[in-house]
C-alpha cells in the first residue's frame, strides 16, 4: 500500500483561544502544523518514564515553548497596556522569543496542545474552533 502525504497548509489555520470566544476582540493565534523532524527534535523535550509497567510521556514547559515557538506564524488582538496592537515577530518564519514571551504560560500550553492536534490530524482544525 502506498504512503499517503499530506501537504502542510503555508498559510496556517487560525485559533481564538477559549476564554475569549465570543469576543469580537478576542486573542487569536494563526498557526501551523509542525513537520515531522519538528515535531520529532521537540519530543526530544520530552520526559518519558515508566509507571506500573508501562512508558509514560510528560509534556514539559520547554516542550509547550518548543511547539509554539516553531508553530506560530502571527495573531490578531493583542494589545499593549496602551490599548495598541503588539505585532508578532518572525525571523526566518519562527516567532521571536521576545514575542513569543509577551503571551502568558496558559496560553502557550493551550495553543501548543491545538498544534500538536492539527499536526497529528489536519481535519481537528475546524473541530477545535467549533466550525
Amino acid at each position: 500500500m502506498a504512503l499517503t502525504f499530506a501537504e502542510r497548509p503555508q498559510e496556517g489555520y487560525v485559533y481564538t483561544i477559549n476564554s475569549q470566544r465570543g469576543d469580537d476582540d478576542a486573542f487569536k493565534v494563526r498557526y501551523r502544523p509542525l513537520t515531522s523532524i519538528e515535531l520529532m527534535t521537540s519530543e526530544d523535550l520530552m520526559i518519558t518514564g515508566t509507571v506500573g509497567g508501562g512508558e509514560v510521556n510528560f509534556k514539559t514547559n520547554a516542550y509547550h515553548v518548543e511547539i509554539c515557538r516553531l508553530g506560530i506564524i502571527g495573531w490578531e488582538n493583542l494589545v499593549n497596556a496602551d490599548g495598541k496592537q503588539v505585532p508578532c515577530d518572525l525571523i526566518d518564519g519562527v516567532i521571536s522569543n521576545s514575542s513569543l514571551n509577551k503571551i502568558p504560560p496558559h496560553i502557550i500550553k493551550e495553543v501548543a496542545l491545538v498544534i500538536l492536534s492539527v499536526t497529528n490530524d489536519p481535519s481537528q482544525a475546524q473541530l477545535i474552533n467549533g466550525e
